[in-house]
């Protein structure tokens, strides 16, 4: 997505060998979130995802931060994609115990 001539948001379509799609490396520029610009780039790629098989999953990643902050990493996008239809099938965590960054994998509901 461009605002002009400049890229603001981007994201891609995996396609796996079973002919589901994965959504990957989806992202907004920091100066254009809070804009809608999620929700439409989430639909966008969705209907795309499903466009041969009718199914499509995606990962959501949380790092781990020395700060506090609200909300938590990837909180965002879980409710962008929870308002898609996705849900959350499995957390993973890998790394330290005490500092772990983890994914959290959605598949639509529907």
């Amino acid at each position: 997505m461009r605002d002009e001539a400049r890229l603001v948001a981007v994201g891609a379509v995996l396609r796996e060998l079973d002919g589901a799609g994965h959504v990957r490396g989806a992202a907004v520029a920091e100066s254009h979130r809070g804009r809608g610009l999620g929700r439409e780039l989430s639909r966008a790629l969705t209907r795309a995802a499903m466009a041969d098989s009718g199914a499509c999953s995606l990962g959501v990643t949380s790092t781990a931060m020395t700060a506090i902050s609200w909300p938590p990493p990837g909180e965002p996008a879980l409710r962008t994609y929870r308002s898609r239809g996705y849900e959350v099938v499995h957390t993973f965590t890998s790394g330290p115990v005490s500092e772990s960054p983890s994914t959290t994998a959605s598949a639509p509901s529907r």
